[in-house]
């Protein structure tokens, strides 16, 4: 256990729910306030006035202020600031990143925690972003704790910022019963990749995050490849996060069968090696259901 967990455990069992949700709501209040204080890329309906990049005029990697690039004072037009966002929605959504986060509609700025886990798991999100967090970062919890928006907008974080330096890095996002099918599509006699060369991209990517794991009945298939995913980003200690609805007490039945015990075992060890990840079950009501509530429509039960 790191120290900053550790203590955030001892003032946690020092406070009650209701202080340490406002101390909560208070970090929240001073992360938001620096998070907007530093660089980051706009949402679609409204023009920021900061924008990581590159200069379209002296092509210097920068943040533009206003428009304005800070090394030749060059002004951006709407239609420059336009083509530059369509080509970095472009390049995220290559990556597999869901639209509304390629897009910049929600980011980890528009997260907003109404527990004390959600306000740490925020913290650990923008971190891990930031490569100040070990290499892995597990979020399990309930539908609708925010687990996908937290993984998401901390893989556009850190890409946004490996991208403004002008640098390189692969990286994926993708739901695991997708990422299955995408390998079992290899078996065709039409498919240009082999199976091996496909997950070797996944598993070799600089970032990876993979989303819903534990969700489908497992196979012996499925429990061989999440064991060399997990392993291989384990060995090479590359950035990943892992998402599930299941804590990790029950995700060890959800990722194999009653014969593939020992297999879940090695995997789970892994994601549970404090050297190389840390984790957190994201609690709080589910914020799709809060917000159809907000509307006035019954939500679908």
């Amino acid at each position: 256990m790191t120290e900053t967990e550790t203590s955030s455990n001892q003032q946690a069992e020092a406070m009650s729910d209701e202080q340490l949700l406002a101390a909560a709501r208070e970090r929240h209040r001073e992360q938001s306030e620096r998070l907007n204080s530093s660089a980051s890329f706009p949402s679609e309906p409204r023009l920021s006035s900061r924008i990581p990049g590159k200069c379209l005029t002296c092509e210097n990697p920068t943040t533009l202020e206003r428009f304005i690039c800070p090394d030749c004072d060059a002004r951006a037009t709407v239609s420059q600031i336009s083509e530059s966002r369509r080509k970095r929605t472009v390049r995220l959504r290559a990556r597999g990143i869901p639209l509304e986060y390629a897009r910049g509609r929600e980011t980890l700025e528009t997260y907003r925690p109404t527990t004390a886990r959600q306000m740490l798991a925020l913290e650990y999100a923008l971190a891990w972003s930031q490569r100040k967090l070990v290499p892995l970062l597990v979020l399990t919890g309930p539908v609708g704790t925010g687990k996908t928006h937290l993984a998401a907008s901390a893989l556009v974080r850190a890409l946004d910022h490996i991208d403004a330096q002008d640098s390189f890095a692969t990286a994926h996002f993708v739901v695991f019963d997708d990422l299955i099918r995408h390998l079992q599509a290899s078996f065709k006699p039409q498919f240009m990749s082999s199976e091996d060369e496909l997950l070797g991209q996944y598993v070799d990517s600089d970032y990876l995050v993979v989303d819903d794991i534990g969700v489908k009945a497992p196979t012996s298939y499925t429990t061989g490849i999440l064991f060399a995913l997990i392993n291989g980003r384990y060995e090479s200690r590359r950035p990943t996060i892992i998402i599930s609805n299941k804590s990790i007490g029950q995700l060890g039945a959800a990722i194999a069968t009653p014969e593939e015990t020992i297999q879940a075992e090695r995997i789970l060890s892994r994601l549970v090696d404090r050297e190389w990840s840390i984790g957190i079950a994201v609690d709080g009501p589910d914020h799709r259901r809060s917000n159809l509530d907000t509307k006035g429509r019954t939500p679908n039960v």
